[in-house]
């Protein structure tokens, strides 16, 4: 079997994984990106230092920001020194690394690689959508087994619909979104302790509450827009938030039997962290030209 190496860029980590292979065959370094070029740079150099093994007959990366994979471009990933002019990574990546390089948005990455890990046990699965809880919230959509982006590319960007209250101003110049309540960037703003306090302190009550409502929303919103067979949820707090998002859609349920109809606790699943979504589903994914009629995503 031929090898690819699955990519999983993220504001602070770089995780580089090749396919097939064994524990020695990933690796995680700091992203330490100031800009297109050097991110390119510390991709790069991030796969040529994994140990000899296969050659890779392809690279895809999943990266934060607005990515345009048929252009192989990305733009606005303000974590990582990218601003709103389209960089072409693949096409760099490519010259350097010498195979073809795909990139996709993170969370969607995520979401195919959340797809490939559930329905290794559970075939029957075709619709699935991961929700992404990071320093953002984003989520990706598969349906029917492919990667479902939208006429603008834009499915599943929930976290900048206002689902959070009608007081709390957004970075992006709307009031009450998602991210602005439940973000990681707005957590650490609102507790002293940052995101990672928010299942750990008591004094953080109140902003978990309107956290956790907000989130059970979204996935409300979601399941009702797309009927997913399962609603993933992934990211940094995800293990902790769960318990009380699942209580809150019981709330739900409590009180509208149609809500219970809508989305049921069962279908709101974490994943482990060995799934390794993030450069699973990078390793899955395909130039767009051959996704245009197949279905998104192989094997790794």
């Amino acid at each position: 079997m031929t090898a690819r190496v699955g990519v999983d860029v993220g504001g602070t980590t770089l995780r580089v994984r090749r396919f097939p292979g064994g524990p020695a065959d990933r690796l995680e370094v700091p992203t330490a990106a100031a800009g297109g070029p050097s991110l390119a740079d510390r991709i790069a150099a991030a796969i040529e230092a994994l140990p000899a093994g296969p050659e890779p007959e392809m690279v895809g990366v999943g990266i934060p920001g607005l990515v345009d994979p048929a252009a192989g471009t990305v733009r606005h990933a303000v974590n990582l020194g990218i601003d709103g002019t389209p960089f072409p990574l693949a096409s760099v990546l490519a010259g350097r690394l010498g195979v073809p390089v795909v990139i996709e948005n993170d969370v969607r990455t995520a979401a195919l690689g959340a797809y490939h890990h559930i329905t290794r046990e559970r075939p029957a699965i075709s619709d699935i959508v991961y929700v992404g809880l990071g320093t953002g919230i984003s989520a990706g959509v598969v349906m029917g087994g492919r990667l479902h982006r939208g006429r603008h590319g834009i499915a599943g960007e929930i976290g900048h619909a206002p689902l959070g209250d009608t007081a709390t101003p957004c970075r992006c110049g709307l009031v009450g979104c998602l991210e602005a309540v439940a973000g990681g960037r707005a957590l650490d703003e609102l507790l002293p302790g940052g995101a990672i306090s928010l299942f750990t302190d008591p004094e953080a009550a109140p902003v978990r509450d309107r956290a956790v409502a907000a989130i059970a929303r979204a996935l409300y919103v979601l399941a009702a827009a797309y009927d997913p067979d399962v609603l993933v949820l992934g990211g940094g707090i995800a293990k902790d938030a769960t318990p009380a998002v699942r209580r809150a859609l019981l709330d739900m349920a409590a009180s509208s039997p149609l809500g219970g109809e809508v989305v049921s606790v069962e279908r709101v699943i974490t994943l482990p962290p060995e799934a390794d979504v993030g450069t699973t589903g990078a390793a899955l994914l395909e130039p767009p030209s051959a996704t245009a009629e197949g279905r998104q995503g192989g094997n790794p």
